[in-house]
């Protein structure tokens, strides 16, 4: 039930942005790739992890106006040279990202996840899990002021 709420405010918040495109090709009625599209351009492209994982898609270019325009917007950034040349091959992220989806990550943010609190509010100590096997996270000495003045 969680993640389909989490699934819905992605939906809502993208449909807020298709809202927003004003008939450009880019955000705000734009020719060319905007900040704002810029910021939403890596998200945008690994929804494709949702359907995989957890079999959440999004609705069809025909199913409303809006999705029609966000759809023609994804269609329109994802040809940009810029854009294809940043973004991951689908199979190898699937693949990187798969311990996440199947909730076999070892690190004190996966272990945080599986547990249900922040990382900042994972212990190893407490929790009794020591990721880094000989604990060296505890064996860096702080920085000084003085180390900073080298």
């Amino acid at each position: 039930m969680e993640r389909e709420k989490g699934w819905e405010t992605i939906l809502r918040g993208l449909e807020k942005f298709s809202s927003e495109l004003g008939g450009g090709k880019c955000w705000g009625g734009n020719e060319s790739l905007t900040i704002v599209d810029a910021t939403l351009i890596p998200y945008a492209y690994r929804l494709y992890v949702f359907e995989h994982y957890r079999g959440f898609s999004l609705p069809s270019p025909n199913q409303s106006e809006l999705w029609a325009n966000y759809h023609s917007w994804y269609s329109h950034v994802t040809q940009s040279h810029a854009v294809k040349s940043s973004c991951p091959d689908r199979e190898r992220y699937l693949k990187h990202v798969e311990k996440y989806a199947e909730g076999k990550a070892r690190s004190k943010v996966g272990n945080a996840v599986r547990r249900g609190v922040s990382a900042h509010d994972y212990d190893d100590d407490i929790d009794h899990d020591d990721v880094f096997g000989d604990d060296i996270v505890h064996h860096i000495a702080p920085l000084k002021d003085s180390d900073l003045k080298k």
